[in-house]
């Protein structure tokens, strides 16, 4: 007893046809390889970008950041000093 198989019954291909379907599908594979580079493209860009916004923002931080430290380096140096010199003060005046 012969068994049947099951699915699509096998078709006889036209080579012509065949080619025809498998041109097609080259060509499409092309196109969607070429906006796949487009699309990866312009997000390289845009990262790009938003690379040297953020690298201008990191720089204005440090700039008012050192401008910060210097002040406050400044002032500790100012009340040193005072703290200094009056305790030289204190120590002169015999208490």
């Amino acid at each position: 007893m012969a068994t049947r198989r099951r699915g699509r019954k096998p078709v006889k291909f036209d080579s012509k046809l065949k080619l025809e379907r498998s041109q097609q599908s080259a060509r499409e594979c092309r196109a969607r390889k070429k906006l796949r580079y487009q699309y990866l493209e312009e997000l390289v860009a845009s990262r790009e970008k938003a690379i040297i916004v953020l690298r201008k923002e990191l720089d204005a931080v440090y700039v008012l950041h050192s401008s910060k430290l210097a002040i406050l380096s400044n002032n500790l140096c100012y009340s040193a000093r005072t703290l200094t010199n009056s305790n030289m003060n204190w120590l002169s005046s015999g208490v």
